[in-house]
């Protein structure tokens, strides 16, 4: 199982999950993805998200070339995990292509995106397929869906099955997780209730955490909690 982190996330965001897969025997690899981690991230780099699909085509291609690691793996039996642009880096490498690229990116003013930059970018590589066929089933966790349009979610053909979260303060329901809900074929479908964070998916926070991490991160409902969810995420995954 490949393991595909948020915007500015990390390879360990999800290791709550990533322990859970193994302890069930699985093999699971979580990557960073190249300028879009907290600790070396690039703005314009991040923006272009089709180069998230061909990092984990580029691992598995590696993979290849071990034999210490392909005494242990499948990989006609590779599975991806995705949460927030994880989750839409799971849409390309799924076979959907973001065919309103230009479209879905005028709405990342929060990422401080200014029309002018907009104009100058290259928006053409969004429009190719970056489908790798080893990959044969999906979990999108609040995927993000900037750009694809109904039709070309419903190219996405392999098992998927989607945790979404009604309340989602990052990425709003309506604009991503209800076009999946109603457009993605999946085979089973997970929706929280609307006081879970966008954030919850991260991993439970340590004291440490609390000093230092941004405040929105550690933002929980008392109506839940999050170790709980994470285990509950777990045996849906599983």
């Amino acid at each position: 199982l490949l393991i595909s982190h948020g915007h500015k996330g990390s390879r360990r965001d999800a290791s709550w999950l990533a322990r859970a897969l193994v302890q069930s025997g699985y093999v699971v690899a979580a990557i960073d993805h190249h300028k879009d981690t907290r600790s070396n991230h690039d703005l314009l780099t991040a923006l272009c998200f089709w180069n998230r699909p061909m990092d984990l085509t580029f691992l598995l291609n590696q993979f290849e070339k071990e034999d210490w690691v392909m005494e242990k793996i499948d990989l006609n039996r590779v599975g991806f995990v995705g949460y927030s642009l994880g989750g839409m880096t799971g849409l390309a490498i799924g076979g959907g292509i973001a065919k309103n690229a230009a479209g879905g990116f005028e709405k990342l003013s929060h990422y401080s995106v200014s029309k002018e930059m907009l104009k100058a970018f290259d928006l053409s590589p969004a429009i190719k397929s970056y489908k790798d066929p080893r990959i044969k089933a999906m979990l999108l966790l609040c995927p993000a869906a900037f750009g694809y349009t109904p039709d070309s979610l419903k190219e996405i053909k392999i098992p998927t099955a989607l945790v979404v979260a009604a309340g989602d303060e990052v990425l709003p329901f309506k604009e991503h997780g209800k076009q999946l809900v109603e457009h993605l074929n999946a085979v089973k479908l997970k929706v929280l209730r609307k006081e879970v964070s966008h954030y919850a998916f991260m991993n439970c926070v340590s004291a440490y955490g609390k000093k230092t991490l941004h405040k929105e991160i550690l933002k929980d409902s008392p109506v839940y909690n999050r170790a709980k969810l994470h285990r509950d995420i777990s045996a849906f995954a599983v």
